[in-house]
Parts: structure tokens; sequence; C-alpha cells
């Protein structure tokens, strides 16, 4: 249906479709008709299909952490906004092969488009260059929402209106660290704060290492602290405006994002 490829291509991830290739993506979806109130799928369902929203509209949500670490969490699950008309969802699921990362709950009678997992890797797999904008696009939203996820659990930020969250979130940049480099040493300028979305970061006392010397492997060194996923690091500088009083080096490939003081 041409008309159903134009729609699709309002969506920035198949904007650089051309129309021939948009129409064989849209002959080959499914259309799915939902009442309100009805469920789309819902976070932990295999993230085997690729949706497009049609018309109407769907509200998405996550569950907030059951961990010891977040004891007094709200059985409130997190909102992550809605979805309306050109939209795309499950793409996370279908990038990395894990299960949906949201419930997709239909708040208006509404219409989507699903493609099957098998259909997209057919396309990418004979329109290689083509697809890859749309690739791109997608590990875009992967980053963006690993980093949103994080916000919303960190201890620092959980409680803070939704709002304020996910301008954070939009806020940051990702940083990727190899095991034994370094994030900042002591004495560099204080200008950012870090959150860990994956990896294990050690804080190392200032005077263990000379700053012209390079830093070894970090293995049964002596630190400070030893931080994992959802913790913050490098807000006191950020706060005070003094240089970093410690080093931080990652002690594992590790994962940040970054907010910087100008934000």
């Amino acid at each position: 249906d041409p008309a159903i490829a134009a729609l699709l291509r309002t969506s920035p991830a198949l904007a650089l479709l051309s129309r021939e290739l948009a129409e064989k993506l849209a002959a080959l979806t499914t259309e799915r008709t939902l009442a309100a109130g009805q469920y789309l799928a819902h976070e932990g369902d295999p993230g085997d299909e690729l949706f497009f929203v049609i018309s109407g509209s769907l509200t998405l949500t996550r569950r907030r952490p059951s961990s010891a670490q977040f004891e007094d969490a709200s059985s409130q699950p997190i909102s992550l906004g809605s979805a309306v008309p050109g939209h795309l969802l499950g793409e996370l699921g279908l990038l990395t092969g894990h299960a949906h990362a949201a419930t997709m709950q239909a708040d208006q009678p509404t219409i989507v488009r699903a493609l099957s997992s098998s259909s997209f890797d057919q396309l990418c797999a004979q329109y290689p260059s083509e697809m890859a904008a749309t690739i791109a696009w997608m590990a875009d939203r992967l980053d963006a929402f690993q980093i949103a996820a994080t916000v919303d659990e960190s201890p620092l930020f959980r409680d803070l209106p939704t709002e304020v969250r996910q301008a954070l979130a939009s806020a940051c940049t990702r940083i990727d660290l190899r095991a034994a480099q370094t994030l900042y040493r002591a004495g560099d300028p204080g200008d950012a704060l870090y959150l860990l979305l994956s990896g294990r970061i050690h804080i190392v006392p200032a005077d263990q290492f000379l700053r012209s010397e390079p830093l070894p492997h970090a293995a049964g060194r002596p630190a400070l602290a030893e931080l994992g996923k959802g913790d913050v690091l490098g807000e006191l500088s950020l706060l005070t405006g003094e240089t970093r009083s410690a080093t931080a080096l990652a002690i594992r490939d590790s994962h940040l994002a970054r907010l910087d003081k100008a934000s």
C-alpha cells in the first residue's frame, strides 16, 4: 500500500528509504487493531517484532526496580511517554535480541503495522546500504534508552519529577572506556558528572600515581571505592568547582553517561 509506505517514511528511522524499499517493507507488515486499554506488548515479551503506529496512540511504561537497592520504590510504573502516528516501537528488542523493554498499551482505538524480526533481517540482507541508516538510528535509540533507564533507577535522580529526569537524560552523552583506561585523574577540572551505565570503576587515591606516569592495570590496587551500574561519580567537583580529588579508573570495559556542567 503506497499510503502506508508513505506514512512509514515519516518516521526518522525510515526517512532515508527509497519509495520502492518502503513499499517492500510495508508489504511485509501485518495490521494490528487495538481497542482502548488493550496491550500491544508487555515488558519482558520476546522482542521479535517492530511496530509502526498508523493511527491512535499508545502509552509506554516500564516497571520500577524491585531489588534491595530500591526497597522503597513505588509499585507505580515509570512513564516513558506515548507513541503517536509515525512512531516506531520495539526497535530495541529487534536490534539486541532482548525482550521488550517497555509495556505498550493503547489509550484509544489504535492501528499499528507489525514487522517480524525475520522480515527485518531479510531486508537488511537484501538492501544493506539503504537499511544502514535505519540500523544507525536504532543504535542511537538504544543508547538513549539505556541512559534514560539508568537515570530513572539512580538513587540520586529517581525521586525527581519525570520531566526533570527526561531532561537530564537528554542532556547526557555516552562515554565508553576500555579496561584500565582513566575517566579522569586527580587534579583534572571538575567540569562534568558521570552516571555508570555498565562496568566497574575504581576511585583511586590522588597520591597513588604521578600525573606524568601511565596508569597500570588496576587489578589488586587499593581503591577508595568501587562503583557499578547506576552509581554517580564526579558530582562533588562539579558542585564545588574544585579540581578532581581522586582518579577514576575503569577496571573492566565500562559505559557511562556524561552530564556537562553547562547542561
